[in-house]
């Protein structure tokens, strides 16, 4: 926090103290940035393909992504993403620890540019106004690089921002973004089959006194160690992700049959949600955000402590909070479900 009266107080001081030099922030080489975003992928990982870890919308909203080698640095870690619908690797984001100071990521984007201008890079002028499309891989300073792929000629899109989280570079291929667009507002591929929705249960929580148990402790600080995106957290997000798709493949499926128009969707399906939500809210899970949050804060502090019997202690509470989501988003679900499936039924759309 910068307290103007304070500055004026200290202002003559600092004048008269010679100049520090400030560490300049180190730009990965060509060859790294190749490695992290090429016309054919994201470090381990192919555009298109399938079934990448992570790469889901609430995986990578709550997970901080995979660590990263040394050779990436300042970036420390990734997030992949992948299309809304058919799952498929359309971009990654590396990310930093820290937000910079104006005038160190200044002088990283200009050292970045240096480096990505004879790989063939193109910076785009400050005032590119992208397509909606694009928003997610644009940023503070893009790039754009034509690449040949197999479906025909396209673009990739390289970009830096920087905020209170920390510095982004995030890499993706042009088309892939649009089909990612596309699928999240409910456009899918002609013929698309019912998705199955398999049976995940909800798995065992942890309780105080387990976290006593020095083999739950253990197993607590690997999974914080090797930053596992695997276990509790994936098993509820896939329970959500499966239920999700479903709704959308029957919205999509009523929408396409042109039996019922879009803004009757919207009601029919939030005046189902709200039948079964608290005061009749439609959003009522969204006033147990703040829970999250201030759940997540001795979460944070055990971690960066090393403390795993804290750490494991912490995640007692947060744990049953995501159990309450689950369970209030799956009544949601259910009774959304039967009011399409009820819809369906008596404009004479099958669903099978």
């Amino acid at each position: 926090m910068r307290l103007r009266g304070l500055c004026l107080l200290v202002a003559p001081a600092l004048i008269a103290q010679p100049a520090q030099a400030q560490e300049a922030i180190p730009v990965p080489a060509a060859a790294v940035i190749e490695q992290m975003c090429s016309s054919t992928g994201a470090l381990q990982y192919r555009f298109g393909e399938t079934g990448v870890p992570g790469g889901d919308r609430l995986m990578r909203t709550l997970s901080k992504g995979f660590p990263l080698p040394a050779s990436t640095a300042p970036f420390d870690h990734a997030k992949p993403w992948s299309t809304e619908w058919s799952d498929r690797l359309f971009g990654i984001e590396y990310t930093t620890p820290d937000e910079e100071d104006e005038g160190a990521f200044a002088a990283f984007a200009l050292g970045l540019d240096g480096v990505l201008a004879p790989m063939g890079w193109e910076r785009q002028p400050a005032d590119f106004d992208p397509p909606l499309y694009l928003l997610t891989l644009t940023g503070d300073w893009t790039w754009f690089r034509p690449v040949e792929t197999e479906q025909g000629p396209t673009k990739l899109v390289l970009s830096l921002s920087n905020s209170v989280l920390g510095m982004t570079l995030a890499c993706g291929r042009d088309d892939l973004a649009e089909t990612h667009a596309r699928e999240a507002f409910g456009d899918l591929p002609p013929g698309t089959p019912r998705p199955k929705v398999p049976e995940i249960p909800v798995p065992t929580l942890l309780s105080v006194a387990d976290c006593a148990k020095p083999e739950v402790e253990a197993e607590v600080a690997k999974v914080f160690a090797t930053e596992s995106m695997d276990g509790f957290m994936a098993s509820m997000v896939a329970r959500t992700t499966y239920r999700d798709r479903l709704t959308g493949w029957m919205t999509w499926k009523l929408e396409q049959s042109g039996k019922i128009s879009t803004e009757d969707l919207i009601d029919l399906s939030f005046s189902s949600i709200g039948s079964v939500s608290p005061g009749g809210d439609p959003f009522a899970q969204l006033g147990m955000i703040q829970e999250m949050f201030d759940l997540l804060g001795p979460v944070a502090e055990a971690e960066e402590a090393g403390d795993a019997a804290a750490l494991c202690r912490t995640l007692v509470p947060l744990q049953d909070w995501f159990t309450r989501v689950d369970a209030l988003t799956l009544e949601q679900t259910e009774a959304t479900q039967a009011a399409l499936t009820a819809e369906a039924a008596r404009v004479g759309v099958s669903f099978d």
